[in-house]
């Protein structure tokens, strides 16, 4: 959409076995020992698949059709995909969507016994699927193991974001195994519906903000609502999460800016991003991105950071999943701080006085809980600021620990933390 060309600078995508992944598009003129044609669909491939200009429509009396939209078009097409392949082709795809409809084959393979389909059956429970993905995910570590090459690339230019930090020492969730997947090779995930509804609720804040920064004043609730439903269709949810969130974001929404919308300032910087920022702390270089930026007074100001999903009334935190979630709230803030105070723009201009959880949803009652302000305590951000250091090492010298030990706790992530800390592991 932004019409910037993606350059892939890794060096193992061109050698003798790396997998490459493109368009058919790309694809002309090339060839390759085995060929994977997906998602062989009528919506995908065929004569139901959307054009490329299906932004405009055109009225019914005027039944035209863009150039290379039509059948013999998308037909000359997957000709270009199927004869890419020197010794084997294999075409997949599905009979049912995500939302659990019929989805019809490519009706241009259809007739000819040689493209007769085998039905490969789903694993029949969770269980099945996530022994499949955790004994791949094991076979892959070990793989990559001995080949620090691998990394240059990735760590030549790599910040560490508290998003990247908090996931290292999440026990819980494997810490740095999954950390070492998802955040530093990037292993595509399928986002989760509260992730997206997230995102979506963010979106809609940013976008409320530069209403009231270019013209003065808040948008309508109906515009509100429009605005976040669109954002929130864009994430492709099943039909089911996406009419709950919906209806949930809404009016979430129109409570938050009926209480809340009043404080609002033209002034405040929301989503601003520290990616080209140069911080550097503790020997790490970070970056990151903060939902606002509230300006108290001269040099003084306050970062806050909107929260979705069940608040919170202090710091305490009620059970042990409440614990976990509060201490990288809390860590969340810390990490913001350095990052305003680190930064070309804010460094030696500006002071962090405090940080606050902003949520966005009301309570069981049906209430806005008051936001949840954290004052900087300096013993804390010291000890902080050295788990950064620590954290950073490890990463660079692509040294992830063994967390198996560990209790899956709130407790277990502080021991494991001071362990980092103290150098014991």
């Amino acid at each position: 959409q932004a019409n910037v060309k993606i350059i892939d600078t890794n060096p193992h995508t061109q050698t003798t076995n790396a997998v490459q992944v493109m368009t058919a598009y790309k694809a002309k003129g090339l060839a390759f020992d085995k060929v994977f044609v997906i998602n062989a669909q009528d919506e995908v491939w065929g004569p139901t698949a959307r054009s490329r200009s299906s932004n405009i429509t055109l009225p019914k009396n005027l039944p035209l059709a863009p150039a290379s939209d039509g059948d013999n078009d998308k037909l000359r097409l997957l000709f270009v995909a199927l004869t890419r392949a020197k010794n084997e082709l294999c075409i997949t795809s599905y009979t049912h969507t995500l939302d659990n409809k019929l989805s019809p084959t490519l009706s241009f393979l259809q007739g000819n016994a040689a493209f007769a389909p085998t039905i490969i059956d789903k694993p029949t429970t969770a269980r099945a699927a996530e022994i499949l993905s955790t004994d791949w995910a094991y076979r892959y570590r070990h793989i990559i193991a001995d080949k620090p090459t691998l990394f240059e690339p990735i760590l030549a230019n790599y910040r560490l974001s508290v998003t990247d930090l908090n996931n290292f020492i999440d026990i819980i969730n494997a810490g740095p195994q999954y950390f070492l997947l998802h955040n530093l090779l990037r292993f595509p995930e399928a986002p989760t519906p509260a992730a997206a509804y997230g995102d979506a609720i963010h979106k809609t804040l940013q976008w409320t903000h530069i209403e009231l920064r270019t013209g003065g004043s808040l948008p309508s609730a109906a515009k509100l609502a429009a605005y976040f439903s669109d954002a929130l269709a864009r994430k492709h949810l099943r039909s089911n999460d996406q009419r709950k969130l919906d209806s949930r974001g809404r009016v979430a929404l129109e409570l938050f800016f009926a209480e809340r919308g009043k404080n609002w300032s033209a002034k405040d910087i929301v989503e601003r991003g520290f990616n080209n920022e140069g911080v550097v702390v503790a020997g790490a270089a970070l970056s990151g991105k903060i939902d606002k930026l509230h300006f108290e007074e001269a040099g003084s100001l306050s970062v806050i950071d909107y929260k979705t999903g069940k608040a919170a009334s202090s710091w305490q935190g009620k059970d042990d999943f409440e614990k976990t979630k509060l201490h990288k709230y809390r860590q969340q803030l810390l990490f913001y701080k350095l990052l305003v105070e680190g930064s070309a723009s804010f460094s030696g201009k500006a002071v962090v006085q405090q940080g606050a959880l902003e949520f966005v949803e009301a309570n069981e009652q049906g209430k806005l809980v008051a936001n949840l302000p954290l004052e900087f305590d300096p013993e804390e951000l010291a000890r902080f600021t050295k788990l950064i250091g620590v954290v950073w090492q490890h990463i660079i010298l692509l040294d992830f620990p063994d967390t198996t030990g560990y209790p899956r706790t709130a407790r277990g992530i502080e021991t494991f933390e001071q362990d980092l800390l103290d150098g014991t592991i």
